[in-house]
């Protein structure tokens, strides 16, 4: 059983063997290799997933490599992409709707 804690100014959940706990799922990245931001800092491909309405996790990777969704970095084995960065893309990459595609019926077929 792994013992967790919060440090003393209430920020970072940890274990006793010193690592960091990223999720709500108890996913453990070593502490002290770099991982300086709150874990709500960054998302997981399932978070990607969910935050873009995509099928799957293959879909976030094919997006990854199609370039429309942003490059992730690597913490161990564990993919995590920038919250910042992934809404910054997001804003600098938007395009507005037609008004066609609005209207009922008259999208792209």
């Amino acid at each position: 059983m792994i013992r967790r804690f919060v440090d003393s100014e209430g920020g970072g959940v940890g274990d006793a063997e010193g690592y960091l706990i990223t999720d709500g799922v108890g996913q453990r990245v070593p502490a002290g290799i770099g991982f300086t931001g709150d874990a709500q800092d960054y998302l997981t491909a399932d978070e990607m997933k969910a935050l873009f309405r995509l099928p799957s996790r293959r879909a976030v990777f094919d997006r990854v490599r199609r370039g429309t969704i942003p490059v992730p970095f690597r913490l161990g084995r564990t993919l995590l992409w920038e919250r910042a960065e992934v809404l910054r893309f997001v804003e600098e990459n938007r395009v507005a709707a037609s008004p066609k595609s609005m209207v009922e019926g008259g999208g792209a077929r």
